[in-house]
Formats: structure tokens, sequence, C-alpha cells
């Protein structure tokens, strides 16, 4: 089965459906509660992960106090997609506003799966590069 990754934002991911299957990675704030995904019949599963939007390659002075995402965060979505890949028609990525954490990603996802990321990087997304640089190392390990 060919796999297609998507970023989404936390209402769009709520509202997802789809006929084929699919999974989901919910990224949430640190402290906050992930959405409620309803679990239409070809929805197979959910990770969450927990961690703010700080991108360590592009630093914003707000960020102090903040949780970037860790490596343990990026293993724990690698494994995840690796166990997925070619078993589900989509892999759904979603954040807060899907401009950033998820974008960088679904971004890392594709590129290592050769997969095209044109869409990721269109205004006015901006993929976080700290988690795009975590899942893709992470992924070359894993897969």
């Amino acid at each position: 089965m060919n796999t297609i990754v998507i970023a989404l934002s936390k209402s769009q991911a709520t509202k997802f459906s789809s006929t084929e299957p699919y999974v989901v990675i919910s990224i949430a704030d640190v402290g906050s509660r992930f959405p409620y995904i309803h679990p239409r019949p070809a929805f197979m599963g959910r990770i969450g992960v927990r961690f703010d939007d700080v991108d360590q390659y592009n630093p914003h002075p707000l960020d102090i106090g903040l949780m970037a995402m860790q490596e343990s965060h990026a293993q724990r979505i690698a494994t995840y997609v690796a166990r997925a890949w070619g078993t589900v028609a989509t892999i759904v990525v979603h954040c807060h506003a899907g401009l950033s954490r998820s974008t960088g990603v679904a971004a890392a996802i594709r590129e290592h799966y050769g997969l095209d990321c044109a869409d990721l990087y269109e205004a006015p997304r901006i993929p976080n590069g700290h988690c795009k640089a975590l899942v893709l190392r992470a992924l070359s390990t894993t897969t």
C-alpha cells in the first residue's frame, strides 16, 4: 500500500476521516491534553507526544522555559511510522496550528521515504527544523 503523510491542525485532525486505513501522530504542548480522535472504521491508532513549539535552529526570546522536542519523542515517532509504513494509506501528523511542529515531523517522514515535501513549505507553514532533524535521524536508525 502506498502511504501518504499529511500535516494538519488539531481542529482538522479531529474532523479527519478516510475510507482507507490511517494512523495519527498527535503533538501537544507540554501540560495540554490530546484532542479526541473519533475511532472511525478506518482509524488504526494513534500515538501522542508532548513538547512545545521550540526550534533550536531558529530560537526566539520567548522560548525560554519551554521544552523542545527530545530524541525520545523522535524515536517514538520513528518507531511508530516504521511499523505503520506500507500498512496504512495515510499518516496524519497534527499539532495545535498545523504550521510548525507537525510540518517538521511530516517533512522528515516524507524526506526519509523519498516523497515530495514542497507543500509543507508553503506559507504560512514553516516546518520546525529541530523536529525535522531529530525525526530524520531517528528514522535513519529505525528503518
